[in-house]
């Protein structure tokens, strides 16, 4: 069974170069990847894992210089590893945090239609 290592390293010389010889077989290749990993998630995270990977193309979509992409991607890895961090050096804190920053919402209520006329 191939390691993670090993599985990117593979991936990474499979993608080496192709952006540069032909972007859209690289935007491809890289959403086949993507499908594949998030194919590979336990079933009862996948509709989570999902979601991330839409908030995070959101996120780069506005991105159109590969070089802007990639930091914007950078700066994601590293937000998303610092709340990690967070979370196992005091998962209190953390949901302290989350409950007194969460926003209330009201609830409207909605009448029952009535016979109509």
């Amino acid at each position: 069974m191939e390691s993670h290592i090993q599985k990117s390293d593979n991936i990474y010389e499979q993608l080496q170069g192709v952006y540069q010889k032909d972007p859209e077989e690289f935007e491809r290749l890289s959403s086949d990847l993507i499908r594949q990993a998030l194919d590979d998630v336990p079933d009862e995270f996948k509709a989570q894992a999902y979601g991330i990977q839409r908030k995070i193309e959101h996120q780069l979509k506005k991105y159109k210089d590969p070089i802007a992409r990639m930091n914007a991607m950078v700066e994601i890895f590293w937000r998303q590893f610092q709340e990690f961090q967070a979370v196992i050096n005091d998962p209190r804190e953390v949901l302290e945090n989350k409950r007194r920053c969460g926003t209330s919402a009201k609830v409207l209520p909605f009448k029952e239609p009535g016979p109509h006329h």
